[in-house]
């Protein structure tokens, strides 16, 4: 009876039970309680025919529903997690780790992780300018947790000028995360 509670508070729908025992010939289970049970009923019965079908689920297909959600949302967690390494490993490459070990699929995985972080700077930096801001300054340094025992600090990194804008941009790219701090 704990599930038919936790689907009545999780999707917000109300939900009845009778259950017959084949063992007890007495009284059926009731949930959550008679009136409560005789009140979905009435609803489930004024409803169209069709709509009593669309809306009917047995415990089989139930299942499989939840089945379903709870396999897309692992797979959407493994493509998180593994993003999130791929971004761990790319940092220890800009520290001067190479590429030793990793698979032909790692690497082109960076290629796309790089390309894409790259984007997320240019899109940052017209912002900026839209803003007002005639130069891109990175931010006050940040130290990453999970980067602070395995890599050095970058060397510090000046504020691109009107002159050398070209060349140090690149420097800026290099050192700053997607939410603008930057690597340690």
């Amino acid at each position: 009876m704990n599930e038919l509670n936790e689907i009545s508070t999780e999707y917000g729908v109300d939900v009845c039970a009778i259950i017959y025992t084949p063992s007890d010939t007495s009284q059926p289970e009731v949930w959550p309680n008679m009136v409560g049970a005789q009140r979905v009923l009435e609803r489930f019965k004024k409803m169209p025919e069709t709509e009593q079908y669309k809306e009917m689920m047995n415990q089989e297909s139930f299942m499989k529903q939840r089945i379903t959600e709870a396999n897309e949302k692992i797979k959407k967690i493994r493509k998180e997690n593994h993003e999130k390494e791929m971004t761990h490993v790319m940092y220890q490459c800009m520290m001067g780790r190479g590429f030793e070990g990793l698979s032909l699929a790692d690497i082109n995985d960076l290629r796309w992780l790089a390309g894409k972080k790259i984007k997320e700077i240019q899109k940052r930096i017209e912002s900026l300018k839209k803003a007002g801001h005639s130069t891109v300054a990175p931010p006050p340094e940040v130290e990453a947790p999970a980067l602070a025992a395995t890599a050095a600090p970058p060397p510090n990194v000046k504020a691109p000028t009107a002159a050398t804008a070209p060349m140090e941009a690149r420097e800026v790219v290099d050192v700053l995360t997607t939410d603008g701090t930057q690597m340690p």
